[in-house]
């Protein structure tokens, strides 16, 4: 495992705080003073490596959250621990995102640009989905080749082969477009929105049989006709404690355009 970046926090700061002058334009100098900021926080959790950096960077975002699994660096692009934040929000919200460091959303843009397609044959991106109930049962799920259009194209999911221990709540959602409350893509008729109905952006069609971003409810038995975080075939009418949603892009293999497997 690569060292942790500790060491450059004080010196950087020593040189910002000593108001060293240099030959540097204006704006290197506001760079650095913004690196030596991000490095500081970074380094109050004691967990700052290289990796978390680069992950971070590879989205040009300081608040996204990277996480590793069995050796790989994942961006958690959905999360739901609580209910302090709302997730019935509107098609612009979604598209920026919105949250914080325990409930978030990245943003429908940049889950496009995370995932578009870099090849004419497939794509290379992984999703893995991770469950909680309130008992601390936990399970996951993973689907290969899977992007999200852009937002001419309604922000469409695509996902690929599944495999996990969650059982496949998504593969039905294939194709389908994302729907908010003031804007209705599914497939339910005209006086049923799906996300007026049951809460959250998503994929709905007619309606669903997952749904993470549904009202988080603090005790599962009140959680209504499928009105919360949903996974159906895991749990069926039972809404969860806790989601993730993370991607990660997979190298491909050389000399070709094929991805290698997850």
């Amino acid at each position: 495992m690569k060292k942790p970046l500790l060491w450059t926090v004080p010196l950087l700061l020593l040189l910002i705080a000593s108001g060293i002058r240099c030959s540097c334009e204006d704006d290197y100098r506001r760079e650095l003073v913004q690196i030596a900021d991000a490095l500081k926080k970074l380094s109050e959790s004691k967990t700052v490596t290289v990796d978390d950096i680069d992950c971070k960077e590879s989205v040009n975002r300081s608040d996204v959250i990277c996480k590793e699994i069995d050796g790989f660096r994942w961006i958690v692009v959905q999360m739901r621990t609580d209910s302090r934040q709302n997730f019935n929000r509107s098609w612009e919200e979604y598209r920026k995102g919105f949250g914080d460091e325990r409930n978030y959303w990245i943003g429908n843009e940049l889950l496009h640009d995370l995932t578009k397609n870099e090849s004419n044959n497939s794509n290379n991106s992984v999703l893995r989905v991770e469950l909680e109930d309130w008992r601390g049962n936990k399970a996951w799920a993973e689907y290969a080749d899977f992007s999200v259009d852009s937002e001419p194209n309604k922000y469409r999911l695509n996902v690929g082969k599944f495999r996990g221990n969650a059982s496949d709540g998504l593969s039905s959602h294939n194709g389908s477009l994302f729907s908010t409350y003031d804007v209705k893509n599914d497939e339910a008729p005209e006086c049923c929105p799906c996300a007026s109905a049951y809460g959250g952006g998503w994929w709905f069609n007619s309606c669903f049989e997952a749904n993470l971003n549904g009202m988080y409810r603090d005790v599962s038995e009140d959680a209504g006709y499928y009105g919360g975080i949903i996974w159906e075939p895991w749990l069926g009418n039972y809404s969860l404690k806790r989601s993730e949603m993370m991607v990660r892009r997979l190298p491909y293999r050389r000399g070709t355009d094929v991805p290698e497997d997850p």
